[in-house]
């Protein structure tokens, strides 16, 4: 055993303990400072009526993600399209929570919401979502005394 107090070998024994520390942490520490700023995960899904232009689509959800991009560089944006269903759509957003309302007031912001709302068949639906982990880059976490 030596002095790892495991069967495993002193480099693997290591390893699990820099992933319990620095990875697999509560839920509570994952919800992470990003340089200080909150982040807030939203989803986004809606489906279109089927005579809606997706060329014309995809070209507005570029021109909101690109405005989204230059209003904070922290946060992170991706829009999905469903492969089973070319007229459904998914958004993931990482968003700091701290500038979320000036975001929301963004005129890119307005125009794209009503421009979305006349073409949906279902939704937008926008859902609060809780991270409980990420293989995305982290600031690391202070270090957990036990």
């Amino acid at each position: 055993m030596g002095d790892s107090g495991c069967c495993f070998r002193k480099r693997r024994c290591t390893l699990l303990i820099f992933l319990a520390k620095r990875i697999l942490a509560p839920a509570q520490t994952v919800i992470e400072m990003n340089g200080g700023l909150m982040t807030r995960y939203i989803r986004i899904d809606y489906s279109l009526k089927p005579d809606v232009d997706l060329g014309e689509l995809k070209t507005a959800i570029g021109e909101f993600v690109a405005g989204i991009r230059s209003h904070q560089s922290e946060h992170r944006y991706t829009s999905f399209q469903h492969p089973a269903d070319p007229f459904r759509f998914i958004h993931i957003g990482e968003v700091v929570e701290e500038v979320l309302p000036d975001l929301q007031r963004q005129s890119f912001v307005q125009h794209f919401t009503g421009y979305l709302r006349e073409r949906c068949s279902a939704g937008p639906e926008v859902t609060r979502l809780d991270r409980v982990a990420s293989t995305a880059v982290q600031p690391a976490a202070a270090p957990v005394d036990r």
